[in-house]
């Protein structure tokens, strides 16, 4: 039997000193690929800035909040990240749960619990686009408030929790609850499911390369 997945995501927002920038791109490559040896990486994405601006996004993902304790306290990252001192002005980190167990209620005719990776892709549809939006508008405003990092933190999360749990997962539950349950319709439900919502996720990945690219 699977274990339930705690898939975790670490948003980095990074304003890079004036004429740092490519010095700062051999760093994040670096510094990626020292991350990627260590167990329950699932991947990273570095966001340069838009012309005119000077924030740096990084989203990196890993299995179980422990795995990504565990690289963040590593010698081995407090040794880059040493080394990028001369390279940043500030930082912000803002950590996002990307799996919500319990959040999709039992089948109400079998009364069997969703599968966990359908849960887990309903979350990934809601809470990228809210995560890409506060990356958007309000990291700046964070920024700029010069906010201490806890409470930034505690802001954004409190912003992606809340969206996510109330307007967005129940809309989410209603349009695809026959491909949650799929076990209990026709054979072909899960496939039409699966690739309706691949496509969403295409959907969505279109508009926010546009908005942030």
């Amino acid at each position: 039997m699977s274990e339930p997945t705690t898939e975790v995501t670490e948003v980095i927002t990074t304003d890079v000193r004036p004429g740092q920038e490519e010095a700062y791109r051999d760093w994040a490559a670096r510094i990626q690929q020292a991350q990627s040896a260590f167990a329950g990486y699932r991947g990273s994405f570095v966001q340069p800035p838009r012309s005119g601006e000077r924030s740096w996004t990084t989203l990196m993902r890993f299995a179980s909040v422990e795995a990504l304790e565990t690289w963040m306290a590593s010698p081995e990252r407090l040794a880059l990240l040493r080394e990028a001192e001369a390279l940043v002005e500030r930082e912000m980190l803002h950590r996002v749960d990307s799996s919500f167990p319990g959040w999709i209620p039992n089948d109400p005719v079998s009364g069997k619990p969703p599968k966990l990776w359908k849960t887990g892709c309903l979350v990934l549809l809601t809470l990228y686009p809210v995560v890409m939006l506060e990356i958007k508008f309000l990291t700046p405003v964070l920024v700029a408030l010069q906010l201490a990092p806890a409470l930034a933190t505690f802001v954004g999360n409190a912003i992606s929790v809340g969206l996510t749990t109330w307007p967005l997962m129940p809309l989410a539950i209603r349009a695809f609850r026959p491909w949650i349950f799929s076990d209990e319709q026709p054979r072909n439900t899960e496939l039409v499911g699966t690739v309706v919502i691949v496509g969403c996720y295409a959907l969505e990945l279109a508009v926010f390369w546009r908005l942030l690219g």
